[in-house]
């Protein structure tokens, strides 16, 4: 060692050589790691959770990351176990109406495939469910709007079938029971009424029932022309205005009926006194076997 080393001129190179011993680099390293903090508050210096940030830059990047989570109104969403209040507070920020007549479906309009069988109260029933869960009118009409395509995609077909088997059972019967149509299905519903009522159903329940063959009661032949049959029966029991309820009778009873009295006397005899009379109430009932040739 120089006598200058251990003199005051060059003590400063001998202190830079001591400063560079092993260990003093770590030292450095470590004081400019935290330096950034060193302006914070000792509360703020001490929170465990700045210290995984080695720098300004990777704070101020994570901050943006929160923000952007946050939305862009700033609108927080409820803790878990929050008060119910804080729940409705937070659905009617998004967006939600005060009220479930704020979506504004009962205007509402589903596919025609299954608009006779779309159940209005079952839309009041499901804008209800929906303002619960805090949809918006938007998120509620657009979700109202796919179920009912779905349902249109899923039950079309069989709706369709339905409608068929109406339409063709309506043609058997017009064909079995000619003029006395409109009557027989007359007697029918009233039937129909009196057995629902019995059963605490309403009618448009019983004929809605499906059967073990797979048809409805409403379009099932044999069971339209029982109710009808029902109907009659009761139909001769009641009069109307103080007169018997006029009965229109299908093509098989009008034959049957013709057959009678050209077998009675009155018709083959010319001179009897009910004779014109027989003749008259034949031409009512030929024109109840043939309807419609009349008219063609």
């Amino acid at each position: 060692m120089s006598e200058g080393a251990v003199g005051g001129e060059d003590t400063g190179q001998g202190s830079l050589d001591i400063d560079v011993s092993e260990g003093g680099g770590e030292g450095s390293a470590a004081a400019a790691q935290q330096s950034w903090r060193d302006s914070l508050s000792d509360d703020l210096k001490a929170n465990p959770s700045l210290a995984k940030f080695e720098d300004v830059p990777s704070l101020a990047k994570s901050y943006v990351e929160a923000q952007s989570l946050i939305g862009k109104k700033g609108i927080m969403p409820p803790a878990e176990g929050a008060a119910p209040e804080e729940v409705e507070r937070f659905y009617n920020q998004l967006g939600r109406p005060e009220t479930v007549d704020g979506y504004e479906l009962d205007g509402f309009q589903p596919p025609e495939v299954i608009a006779d069988f779309w159940d209005s109260q079952g839309t009041s029933e499901m804008a209800a469910i929906m303002h619960e869960a805090g949809l918006t009118k938007q998120q509620a009409n657009h979700l109202l709007s796919k179920y009912a395509e779905h349902q249109a995609e899923t039950l079309g077909q069989p709706i369709q079938q339905i409608r068929e088997a109406r339409a063709s059972a309506e043609k058997t019967l017009k064909q079995e029971w000619g003029a006395a149509f409109n009557g027989k299905m007359d007697q029918a519903r009233q039937a129909l009424h009196q057995v629902a009522e019995h059963f605490g159903m309403t009618p448009d329940d019983v004929l809605g029932t499906f059967l073990p063959d797979g048809s409805m009661v409403g379009n099932n032949v044999f069971l339209t022309k029982l109710f009808a049959e029902i109907g009659d029966n009761n139909a001769e029991l009641k009069f109307l205005g103080g007169k018997e309820r006029r009965h229109t009778m299908t093509p098989d009873e009008a034959k049957d009926e013709v057959a009678k009295l050209e077998a009675s006397e009155a018709y083959t005899d010319a001179r009897h006194p009910e004779h014109r009379a027989v003749i008259q109430k034949l031409d009512a009932l030929y024109q109840q076997m043939y309807p419609g040739e009349e008219e063609a």
